[in-house]
């Protein structure tokens, strides 16, 4: 639910929104329509990920599907507000088409609790904006294992502690090396993106991710 609650505790996210227009809804709606029909479709025809496969693979194969319930999320999240007569900004912003890590996590990916990590942690640090970063990766990091690691411990009493919080710290890492190496190669910047962000993508998309989701299948 923090999806929907979200835009009234991120006020640059707020700020942002703007008149809702009748071409806004149709689109919106068709948007939600679609994501909604096509997951129900895999979800009906139990067209999950194979519970036998090495969970490395699993969460590869879980990248596309869980991309597209965050945009089912986000169409059905700017649908619910419009009733207030704005629309809500996108909680991603085509992040197929970053051109760094650093423009992925800080300018397309899920910006509504990356505008959240701006108030709490770069603000307080910008004279430090190294420290600012890493503070932002690592409580995002403790709380993606607060969300999926402690709930998947307590359920199936197997530990995946450690794994995003090191997700988060590889991204903060690539971002310093892409600072110092990579700024003058845009394209060598786009290669490095991708291959930082879904290099390492299942220590996130792990089973404990999975199995909240409902992307993998039964035993």
């Amino acid at each position: 639910m923090s999806f929907f609650f979200a835009p009234s505790l991120c006020f640059s996210s707020w700020h942002n929104r703007r008149q809702v227009c009748r071409k806004d809804f149709f689109v919106l709606a068709a948007k939600s329509f679609f994501f909604c029909l096509l997951l129900g479709f895999i979800f009906f025809f139990e067209l999950r990920i194979p519970p036998d496969l090495p969970p490395w693979l699993q969460g590869y194969l879980a990248v596309i599907p869980f991309w597209l319930m965050l945009e089912m999320v986000q169409a059905l999240l700017q649908v619910l507000w419009m009733p207030a007569g704005r629309l809500v900004p996108p909680v991603n912003v085509h992040p197929i088409f970053s051109a760094s890590v650093s423009e992925f996590w800080g300018r397309r990916w899920n910006r509504l609790f990356g505008d959240w990590l701006y108030e709490i942690c770069f603000k307080p640090f910008f004279r430090a904006p190294v420290m600012g970063l890493l503070l932002a990766f690592v409580i995002s990091g403790l709380l993606h294992e607060l969300l999926v690691s402690l709930p998947y411990l307590v359920v199936y009493g197997k530990s995946l502690f450690g794994l995003m919080l090191v997700y988060f710290v590889i991204q903060f890492l690539a971002i310093l090396i892409e600072r110092k190496w990579l700024a003058a190669s845009p394209v060598a910047g786009r290669i490095y993106c991708w291959l930082v962000v879904l290099g390492p993508a299942p220590m996130v998309l792990n089973s404990g991710t999975l199995r909240i989701f409902q992307m993998v299948g039964s035993c």
